[in-house]
């Protein structure tokens, strides 16, 4: 997790990672709001389209 090379792509394989790693079942939104404020995680904002 700590190799910035082999980063998660998303929350989803984050979660899936997590679930796997302690054997728990977490909520989608219960998860992406601890990470956030955690570690101030956000989704990437998609880029403006100039036309």
């Amino acid at each position: 997790m700590f190799n910035p090379e082999n980063g998660f792509v998303g929350y989803v394989e984050l979660l899936a990672w997590f679930d796997e790693k302690f054997g728990k079942q977490t909520n989608y939104s219960t998860f992406k709001g601890y990470v956030y404020r955690k570690f101030k995680a956000k989704n990437k904002d998609r880029k403006k389209n100039s036309c």
